[in-house]
């Protein structure tokens, strides 16, 4: 939906008292700080290459396996049927060999063969988010590292060029 000053307004006030009104409600909004978020920013928008990523028990799939290196931005969505991470790190390791701490159920993701990049905590059921990362060429695993997940399949390779 566009966001205008008729909308905030209201259009049952004749049109120059409309737009003062809406003047004065603008300059106060930015004097606030509150601004007019979501009013059709463009900085709001991801930028670069956009890879759909999509969680659920026990997967990863990302919608391209490559991307060219700078700004990269994941559309992650989580399917459920529970919570989960989406962690990216930079190695040179296999997906399927990412060392595990002690507990034999989780990536030791202080390894010195991780190169760790960017995630996101603890993504609810049904719930997106957008992670904007600066990718070098190189290679990236993306995982989940809650208890078993990443055993289970959790886990998907990135190849950036």
């Amino acid at each position: 939906m566009r966001c205008t000053s008729h909308m905030i307004v209201g259009a049952i006030w004749p049109t120059a008292r409309r737009r003062s009104l809406a003047l004065h409600l603008v300059a106060a909004l930015a004097t606030a700080g509150a601004g007019l978020a979501g009013c059709g920013d463009s900085a709001s928008r991801p930028t670069g290459t956009i890879i759909p990523a999509t969680e659920r028990d026990f997967r990863i799939h990302l919608g391209s396996a490559t991307s060219t290196a700078g700004v990269v931005t994941f559309q992650v969505h989580n399917r459920g049927p529970s919570t989960h991470e989406f962690v990216v790190v930079r190695t040179g390791i296999a997906a399927s060999r990412l060392p595990l701490k002690t507990d034999g159920l989780t990536i030791n993701e202080e390894s010195s063969a991780l190169h760790p990049v960017g995630s996101v905590e603890e993504l609810d059921i049904a719930h997106d988010h957008a992670l904007r990362l600066h990718l070098k060429p190189g290679h990236y695993i993306i995982f989940c590292n809650l208890e078993g997940h990443y055993l289970g399949g959790m886990r998907a390779s990135l190849d950036v060029g």
